[in-house]
């Protein structure tokens, strides 16, 4: 999965055509679930960081 897509699809500014594409990502296999939540929780900790 293209890391810049994810970003949109996290900050919410993708396509709807990108959105199926990372929800079917997502869905297609347990561990791309997993990779998804690591990325997730990985820009939540830089948003943290750059709010100081």
């Amino acid at each position: 999965m293209d890391n810049d897509l994810l970003i949109r699809y996290l900050e919410g500014s993708c396509s709807e055509d990108d959105k199926v594409e990372v929800t079917k990502w997502i869905e297609e296999d347990p561990e791309n679930l997993k990779n998804y939540f690591r990325y997730l929780h990985y820009c939540s900790k830089i948003d943290s960081y750059s709010e100081y």
